[in-house]
């Protein structure tokens, strides 16, 4: 299988690029799991000029190996695949990743795959084809969340630094055996 990759974005940084006008928005990295080569290239482009890095792969196996190895925090992946299909890539990505935010796509509308496909961890489900405002639309509520993650993971580090929970005491209330109260203090080191 030929497989194209763009180098990941190590470092997620701001960039000037932004899905929602106005917004500042980070730099992602995004897997594209498609048997189709201009469903490849076209994704690619309108995610590159939205100012995602792109990695692509033509089968489930291709895309699963590039996934452990770049983490993306998006992926794209069609349901109909060779060798693998694009549920069993779903699974296999949430068991890696949880976090990862998968969208589903198919040329077929099938109500109870895209429903089984949601049942198994999938952010979105779209039917090819689809027009690129829509494709836009759910990449944007998919970097929302990613973006409300890093301020969750910001807020949390800073609490952390300000509240040094390095050392933190308890007072432990017992009572002794001649029938007082004693009250003992343990410090707890996390």
């Amino acid at each position: 299988m030929d497989v194209m990759a763009v180098t990941a974005c190590a470092n997620r940084r701001p960039n000037n690029h932004s899905i929602a006008e106005g917004s500042e928005s980070m730099s992602y990295t995004a897997l594209i799991v498609d048997d189709e080569d201009l469903t490849l290239r076209t994704i690619s482009r309108g995610l590159r000029e939205e100012g995602f890095d792109v990695l692509t792969a033509s089968s489930g196996e291709d895309g699963m190996r590039i996934f452990s190895e770049a983490n993306p925090e998006l992926a794209l992946v069609e349901i109909v695949l060779p060798e693998m299909n694009g549920l069993d890539v779903l699974r296999q990505m949430k068991e890696a990743n949880p976090a990862a935010l998968v969208i589903m796509m198919s040329a077929e509308h099938d109500i109870d795959r895209a429903v089984e496909a949601i049942e198994f961890g999938a952010f979105h489900y779209l039917v090819k084809p689809f027009q690129s405002a829509n494709l836009l639309s759910t990449i944007q509520r998919a970097t929302e969340i990613l973006a409300l993650r890093v301020r969750v993971n910001e807020s949390v580090e800073s609490a952390k630094r300000a509240y040094n929970f390095g050392r933190v005491s308890t007072q432990n209330v017992f009572q002794a055996e001649d029938g007082k109260r004693d009250i003992g203090v343990t410090g707890v080191q996390t």
